[in-house]
Order: C-alpha cells, then sequence, then structure tokens
C-alpha cells in the first residue's frame, strides 16, 4: 500500500513530524504561558536549530531505510550471505586464501554471528545501520556536537562510504568503524595523559589490520606521524609510546604476511596494472588528495607540534597504492576518505572566525559535487538487485502452479557467477533447487532469463520497476513449454 502511495505518504509523515517538532518547540521555549500565542515570544534561534535538526533527522531516517529497502541476495558475492543462511556457518571460513594472496581473516566474519539471530537480508543491513549510527556518536565524541554533525554528514555522503554499507560485503565497512574508535582513543589518551587508552586504542589498531591487506599502510603512516611529532616535542613520552606500538603490530603484521602467505601466490587478486602513470593520474582527479594536502600545509605550518602532522600523507599513499593495484572502485578508497576528513577537522578547532565560513563553503560545494554519483551508485545497486529478484520471484509464483521440485534455468547475455548467485538465491529462498547454466535459450530448460537484451519469444515476463523510480535495468524471463 505504501509503495503505490509513497509520496503522498512521505508527504504525510513529513508533515505530521514537522508539525509535531515546531508543537514541542513552542511549549519549551515560548515566554508568554497564557492561552494566547504570541508569535513574538518564541525564541527564534532554538527554533531554527529545531529545523536544522528536524531535517537532518528526516535526511538520515530515508538515508538508512534505503539501506534494507529493496534488497535480496542477488547482487556480486551475495553467497556469502544466502550459504550462512542456509547452512548456519560462514562456509568458506576465514577468508585467508594463499593461491591469490588474499589475507583478511576477520572479514565477513560477523554474518555468520548475525546468523544466529536472524539470518535475513534485512538483519545483516541492520547490523551496518547500528555502525553507522556507533560512527555517528563517535564523531560527536571527537569533534563535539556541532562539528562533529558536518563530518559525519560529508563522511556519510560520500561515495566510498555510501559504496560501502550500503554493498555490506566490503570490509571497509568495518575498517571506517574501528579507525574511527581507534583514532579517538589514541587522541583521547594522548590529551589526558591516559597509558590504558592508548593500549586500547593499540588494541583496536591491531583489530583494524586483520580485514584488509593494505591496513598497514595506515597504522605504519600514523606511527611515522607519532614519530616526527615526538621528535618536535621530546617531553610527550606516550606518543612514542603510541608510535612504536603502531609500528610493532605493523611489522608484525607485515612478517606474518611474507612469511606465510606470499611466497604461495599463484596468481595475485585482481588485475594489477603496476603502472605509475596511470595510478598518478587517478590519483590527481580525486578531491580527496587536495584535502589531504591543504591539511598537511596546515600542519606544517601552524601546528609544527601536532601529533598528525603527517597524517595528511596517509590517505594519499593509501590511494596511490590502490590505484596503483588497479582497484578504483570508490569502496576501496573509504579510509583515505575518512583521514583526509579527519585531518581537517582536527585543523577546525584552530582556524580562525573568518576562515571557518570559507573552509564548510568549500566542503559543501565538494559535497553537491560528489552526491550525484553517490545517488547513482545507491540507484545502480536498488535496479539491479530488485530486477534479479524480481525475476526470481515470477519464476517461483509460475512453478507454484505446477509445484516442481526442480526447476531447470538458462542464463543467457550473462556470466557464470550470475548464474552461481542467481541459482543460489532461489534455492535458499524458496527451498526449491534451481539448476543454472550459461546460455542455450529455451533448449532442454524450465524457463530462459535474459539480461537487458529482449528475447525473440513473444511470450516473456519483465521485471517491475523499483517502486520509488523507473528502473533502467531490466530481465526477461520465458515460460519454456
Amino acid at each position: 500500500m505504501i509503495g503505490k502511495y509513497f509520496y503522498t505518504y512521505l508527504t504525510l509523515f513529513l508533515a505530521i513530524s514537522f508539525f509535531i517538532t515546531l508543537t514541542f518547540n513552542y511549549i519549551l521555549n515560548v515566554k508568554n504561558k497564557g492561552n494566547t500565542i504570541n508569535l513574538k515570544s518564541i525564541n527564534y534561534k532554538p527554533l531554527c536549530y529545531t529545523v536544522v535538526i528536524f531535517s537532518l533527522i528526516c535526511f538520515y531516517s530515508a538515508y538508512i531505510t534505503m539501506i534494507p529497502l529493496w534488497e535480496e541476495f542477488t547482487y556480486q558475492d551475495s553467497n556469502i550471505f544466502w550459504e550462512t543462511l542456509r547452512d548456519g556457518h560462514q562456509f568458506y571460513g576465514n577468508p585467508i586464501w594463499y593461491d591469490s594472496g588474499r589475507f583478511f581473516p576477520l572479514g565477513h566474519q560477523e554474518f555468520e554471528q548475525i546468523a544466529k539471530i536472524n539470518a535475513s537480508n534485512y538483519s545483516y543491513h541492520l547490523f551496518a545501520i547500528f555502525e553507522m549510527i556507533a560512527i555517528f556518536f563517535i564523531s560527536l565524541k571527537a569533534f563535539g556536537k556541532k562539528t562533529g554533525t558536518i563530518f559525519f554528514i560529508l563522511l556519510t555522503i560520500s561515495c566510498a562510504f555510501i559504496q560501502s554499507f550500503y554493498g555490506l560485503i566490503y570490509p571497509e565497512r568495518n575498517m571506517a568503524l574501528l579507525l574511527m574508535l581507534s583514532l579517538l582513543l589514541l587522541k583521547a589518551g594522548i590529551e589526558q595523559n591516559s597509558g590504558i587508552k592508548i593500549t586500547i586504542s593499540i588494541l583496536t589498531f591491531s583489530i583494524f589490520l586483520f580485514y584488509k591487506e593494505t591496513a598497514f599502510l595506515i597504522t605504519l603512516g600514523i606511527s611515522a606521524s607519532f614519530f616526527v611529532s615526538y621528535i618536535l616535542n621530546k617531553e610527550d613520552k606516550l606518543k612514542l609510546l603510541a608510535a612504536i606500538a603502531l609500528l610493532f603490530i605493523s611489522s608484525l603484521w607485515i612478517a606474518s604476511y611474507f612469511i606465510d602467505i606470499y611466497p604461495t601466490i599463484d596468481k595475485a587478486y585482481g588485475n594489477p596494472s603496476r603502472d605509475v602513470a596511470k595510478a598518478m593520474s587517478n590519483l590527481i582527479i580525486s578531491p580527496w588528495i587536495y584535502t589531504s594536502l591543504a591539511s598537511l600545509l596546515i600542519f606544517v605550518f601552524k601546528q609544527r607540534k601536532s601529533s598528525y602532522i603527517l597524517l595528511p600523507i596517509v590517505p594519499i599513499g593509501y590511494s596511490f597504492t590502490m590505484y596503483y593495484m588497479n582497484f578504483p572502485m570508490p569502496y576501496y578508497h573509504l579510509p583515505s576518505v575518512l583521514i583526509s576528513l579527519y585531518c581537517v577537522f582536527i585543523n577546525a578547532e584552530h582556524f580562525e572566525f573568518k576562515t571557518k565560513p570559507l573552509v564548510i563553503a568549500l566542503l559543501s560545494v565538494y559535497t553537491i559535487v560528489t552526491s550525484t554519483e553517490s545517488i547513482n551508485i545507491i540507484r545502480d545497486r536498488k535496479e539491479s538487485v530488485f530486477a534479479k529478484a524480481d525475476a526470481l520471484d515470477f519464476i517461483f509464483k509460475n512453478n507454484a502452479l505446477i509445484a516442481n521440485t526442480k526447476i531447470k534455468a538458462s542464463f543467457n547475455f550473462s556470466d557464470p557467477w550470475t548464474v552461481h548467485i542467481l541459482s543460489g538465491t532461489f534455492t535458499s529462498k524458496y527451498k526449491i533447487e534451481m539448476k543454472g547454466r550459461l546460455g542455450g535459450d529455451c533448449k532442454n530448460v524450465d524457463y530462459a532469463i535474459y539480461f537487458d537484451k529482449k528475447p525473440k519469444f513473444k511470450l516473456f515476463y519483465t521485471s517491475e520497476s523499483v517502486p520509488m523510480w523507473k528502473s533502467k535495468y531490466k530481465l526477461y524471463v520465458v515460460k519454456c513449454s
């Protein structure tokens, strides 16, 4: 019902919420306690603040709602989910893959634990929402309510963040939370002269290292920054402690990888280009690199004693490595985006009053520019996932009339991985075995599925549009005789 009248529902929802918010604001801020409403008696400063807060709540309510909405286990690598759903445990264990050099043993392990409570796409996405809320409160703790809110907004609408949190399968989602928590504890430990907090932060960084092979670049970079900071003002021994500890855990991870994993690599993961010129060209067009360079200049010329003096170099080096390894996808660069923004907001405490509006304006312009790409990332994912799920649902409804226990389907204009994902999704969701093959139209199969290309048959089913917009992604299903 809501899907059919979504915009009417949304308008009513916003209107009711808005007037309730204004009513409470009026009750709390009106000076005249009499029965007559006097508009002049309203304190407009809290009223404006209430409107801003209300707008943010509405925005992030929609933002969070879109994460689990129209999601099925039909996306790339979705077998991570339906295999766990079916078997109750992570079917490939800890991802340590010697042949390809993959070593991120903590990646995807949360899904097995979540599945013990409820193994569904909604529960998995709900976990991502909890992580996002945790990052929000860490942001407030790190920078204060106003500055922390701005930091959180800019971070969460970046392409890298959106792809990581809407996609689920990317370890960068967990890396973002761990990195924020580690930086918060490290900063608090230095400022409060607390060895306990620094120790906890090092333990958190240790967990962080096992979510992505390239994570050691970040811990080594932070270590280098603290070493330089200690040299500039040697009285702070906690900085030296943090630097040594980070260097130690990074070296230990590198040694583990090169002793155990590296010698066994047969074919490295991905398609490394090893092209420095190409990596540099990608790096140059990344706006976050310029954010990092600006922060570096501020640290060098205005905050020579800062613990984070070299921290802006970390995202530059990290992103260069990713581009060099031929990984330009936004989610791979989430740590770079987070650290570059973190450096800007660490500096924000020292900006002059006239400088702050300029910095916020520049970041806002960037936000507007990237928002279109962020929306497209969500849209492309939702459209493709919904269309595939809709096609499978059509097959199930038609098959229910025949009561087949096994279904044969051909996947045309597709790839073997899609055949594997959709066949497994159907079997797991509907408890009816689907055997899929690549190509072959209607020959010796019950159904033929076509991707983005109309079949020659006169009678076929087209996947429906996503409820909120007209989908460009289409699947065609032919019921074979």
